[in-house]
């Protein structure tokens, strides 16, 4: 018999539903910049699958995405971030106030690594067209944290057209069984539970991600419920954990007006608190990148091993032969054998891919 589901599960899979096409582009170009390519979205289930694999063929990879990715980031974080506080008003009192504001912000960006913060969160937001920062109250230190969030790991409510002023949000996380209950003061472990349903790829994609000779580790999947007060509602946040609120409690920030989190995207998309992403055009270069490439491996191979044609009249001299140096036997009167010439790429051909990386390049320029 299923487990009953809280409230809160029950909105985040009815929401997820909404946001199919963009976590889908999320998850292709995440795998495509980790190098796993030849794949597919398998639309009967609703994920990743690999393509078909033939040893007979080669399956070249030329990541040219994660190339340009690194270097759209450098890019985008060669500058440190500055903070300057305007003064309200021009007494001394005032300006003391705004430069110690300034001084508590450049405290915080050291102690919290916000350019670290910074660069994951261009990194997911490149990926899936949306990203999100994720602002939460440290329970010890009572001091603001800052966390960024991939759009596979938060959700608002579905039909806001501005993520910030939405009612609601979910911050959803994976977290091993041991660091979960320490977290949340739980008597036992919870049941490792956010593999659950995934697809054999999507096994091996979080795999990879660990190494290739390491195990996967167990995960519980952690849910975080923030709603802000709005009308007769007085607003609240809970943490939902294997089908249990284990924790629950008043809004925890000073204002009203918005929720705890604010949103980026690559590319604006009317209507919607999502984004769409440039990777996605990339994504469709690149698979004609890595089958010119994978074509040209197979005709290397084909290179590779030497073809000679002779008479049939010297087949049986032709078994003899070895390879060791020296004369060997020839019947009189018998053409000697001659090398078969390969034949040669067109030069047209090596040109596509100069052109498939031209267009790659346009496109992220």
């Amino acid at each position: 018999m299923a487990k009953p589901k809280t409230e809160v599960e029950e909105i985040y899979e009815e929401s997820v539903k909404h946001i199919m096409g963009p976590l889908r582009s999320y998850w292709l170009n995440h795998a495509f910049v980790r190098g796993l390519q030849w794949l597919r979205w398998n639309t009967a289930v609703t994920r990743l699958s690999e393509q078909v694999e033939d040893r007979d063929r080669i399956q070249a990879v030329f990541n040219k995405m994660r190339a340009n990715q690194r270097t759209i980031i450098a890019n985008l974080t060669q500058r440190e971030l500055k903070f300057e506080i305007t003064p309200t008003g021009p007494d001394d009192e005032s300006i003391r106030a705004s430069r110690l504001g300034e001084a508590i912000l450049r405290d915080l960006h050291n102690s919290q690594r916000w350019e670290v913060i910074r660069e994951e969160h261009m990194a997911g937001v490149c990926k899936g067209g949306t990203g999100a920062l994720m602002v939460e109250i440290d329970p010890d230190s009572k001091m603001p944290t800052v966390k960024p969030l991939s759009l596979a790991e938060f959700m608002v409510e579905p039909g806001s057209r501005n993520a910030e002023t939405a009612r609601w949000c979910i911050k959803v996380e994976a977290l091993p069984p041991k660091t979960v209950k320490a977290l949340f003061g739980m008597r036992r472990e919870p049941p490792a539970d956010a593999h659950a349903g995934l697809a054999p790829f999507q096994h091996r994609m979080l795999h990879h991600s660990w190494g290739s000779n390491s195990t996967m580790p167990e995960l519980t999947k952690v849910l975080t419920y923030y709603e802000r007060p709005i009308g007769k509602s007085k607003g609240g946040f809970q943490v939902v954990i294997d089908g249990k609120v284990v924790q629950k409690g008043a809004w925890p920030f000073p204002f009203e007006d918005r929720l705890n989190i604010t949103v980026a995207r690559e590319t604006v998309e009317e209507n919607q608190w999502w984004g769409t992403t440039y990777m996605d055009d990339v994504r469709k270069v690149q698979v004609i990148l890595n089958g010119i490439w994978s074509g040209i491996a197979e005709h290397a191979k084909e290179l590779g091993t030497i073809r000679a044609l002779f008479p049939a009249s010297a087949e049986p001299f032709v078994e003899e032969m070895t390879d060791k140096p020296g004369f060997q036997p020839w019947p009189d009167g018998v053409d000697l054998p001659e090398y078969l010439e390969q034949p040669q790429m067109r030069p047209w051909y090596e040109q596509v891919i100069d052109r498939a990386s031209m267009m790659i390049d346009d496109i992220v320029d």
